[in-house]
């Protein structure tokens, strides 16, 4: 399974972003105004009063280090594209395996990613569309297993094989070609056939859900340095 997406910002959106500048803001809010409280104070508190404030002062200026920090760094969030609007041309994989419908399953995990983004609509017409999205199913595999102690399968691996290319249909540039890329995930076999129909299936959504997640990424960032 590929997982070099950071686990920091997985499944981050522009409204959770913006929570978070908020949440900055509200918390500063409490910070400053106890420091604008002028009102007359007993000599017994002040020495309590002094390192409170000191407190407050260093968490105020450790927030807004961070956010300065983040901006002058030009940190972008991966999961947010924030360019000119583009239509997206989805095709239909080719399955070149015997595995019913799950073309049509990576197909319906492509379009849930690219809703996310407010910017990228994806098209069901190839006319008018500005980008298009083209891949194959080259073959599903499980050849790997693993053994307990009483010399059975406890664990199978799932391998999907698939290849995709990402293309500027108004330049003919292609953006993105990726060639027999190989995803894996184990699932336990389970005590019965049906069990271990469950959890294939679960590994191989696992699989889907990556492969679109991990398209989803490289094609916006593909675009937004392209649109710099």
């Amino acid at each position: 399974m590929y997982q070099d997406i950071s686990q920091l910002t997985k499944n981050t959106t522009t409204k959770q972003v913006k929570s978070f500048y908020d949440a900055i803001k509200n918390v500063s809010i409490h910070l400053v105004m106890p420091l604008i409280d002028i009102g007359p104070k007993s000599p017994q508190t002040l020495p309590l009063r002094s390192t409170q404030l000191k407190i407050r002062y260093s968490i105020l200026l450790s927030m807004l280090l961070l956010v300065f920090s983040l901006a002058s760094c030009g940190y972008r969030n991966p999961y947010v594209y924030a360019g000119p609007d583009r239509d997206l041309y989805i095709t239909t994989w080719h399955n070149r395996t015997n595995e019913l419908l799950l073309d049509a399953k990576i197909y319906q995990s492509l379009v849930r990613w690219f809703q996310k983004s407010g910017s990228i609509r994806v098209t069901k017409q190839k006319e008018g569309a500005q980008l298009i999205l083209a891949g194959e199913i080259v073959s599903i595999d499980l050849p790997s297993l693993s053994y307990g102690a009483a010399n059975d399968a406890t664990e199978v691996k799932v391998l999907l094989t698939v290849r995709y290319i990402l293309k500027d249909l108004e330049s003919g540039k292609i953006l993105l070609e990726v060639g027999n890329e190989v995803w894996t995930e184990e699932y336990k076999v389970g005590t019965s056939s049906s069990e271990r129909s469950d959890n294939e299936r679960k590994a191989l959504r696992t699989i889907i859900d990556d492969l679109s997640e991990r398209i989803y990424i490289k094609t916006l960032d593909l675009l937004s340095k392209k649109g710099n």
